[in-house]
């Protein structure tokens, strides 16, 4: 299955159709939510050892990032070639949070590392109540904010930034997917709750439960 989904990444990215705009689009947040899986599955109960694991996933995260960025570097040249420097700067500034000129998938790493970043926060507090609303608002705002750059009119200040910032590329992305990851691995547990003192790979759940 993985095999299928990486081969609907790369139609994505390669080639337009019915089928890669729509049921092949499964695949991103696929990964992201196995990424976020793995870092919260076998979480450890210590708190300490929690922080070194988030940033041993951040750091790789972040370095494959970064080398991706740099292996781009002449195809952002090619794609700014022509910009007044206002704009490249905007442009190359935006590729931090959300699509670069370098390449159109960058946005997934930064939103992966921010996705864990900010669940973990809700994971370490046990508010996975308050984590599940927070990404269902942030679901909602992100699509709110794409209908409303295609409604207005083009002169509209506030489309014109929706349309560059594009949400539906952007960090608040990975909230949605490694949130869902979460939720699916409480949905387990609710599951294997009467076995919970020998469930080792859900220990961690057991502060809250």
């Amino acid at each position: 299955f993985r095999l299928f989904a990486s081969l609907c990444v790369v139609a994505i990215h390669t080639s337009s159709s019915l089928f890669t705009g729509s049921l092949a689009t499964f695949a991103v947040p696929f990964f992201m939510m196995i990424t976020g899986y793995f870092f919260f599955n076998d979480l450890p109960t210590d708190k300490a050892a929690q922080i070194l694991r988030l940033k041993r996933y951040e750091k790789n995260l972040c370095v494959t990032w970064l080398f991706w960025m740099i292996v781009y570097i002449p195809n952002m040249i090619l794609t700014l070639k022509g910009e007044n420097l206002s704009v490249m700067m905007a442009k190359v500034l935006r590729g931090f949070v959300g699509i670069s000129p370098n390449y159109l998938g960058s946005w997934y790493l930064p939103a992966t590392m921010f996705g864990l970043w900010f669940c973990y926060q809700f994971v370490a507090k046990m508010r996975f109540k308050l984590l599940a609303i927070s990404a269902v608002l942030t679901y909602v705002l992100a699509a709110l904010a794409s209908v409303y750059s295609k409604v207005v009119s083009s002169n509209d200040l506030i489309g014109k930034i929706i349309t560059f910032v594009r949400p539906k590329n952007f960090l608040e992305i990975g909230i949605i997917w490694i949130a869902l990851a979460v939720i699916f691995i409480i949905v387990i547990i609710a599951f294997t709750i009467m076995k919970l003192s020998t469930y080792k790979p859900f220990k961690w759940l057991k502060w809250g439960c």
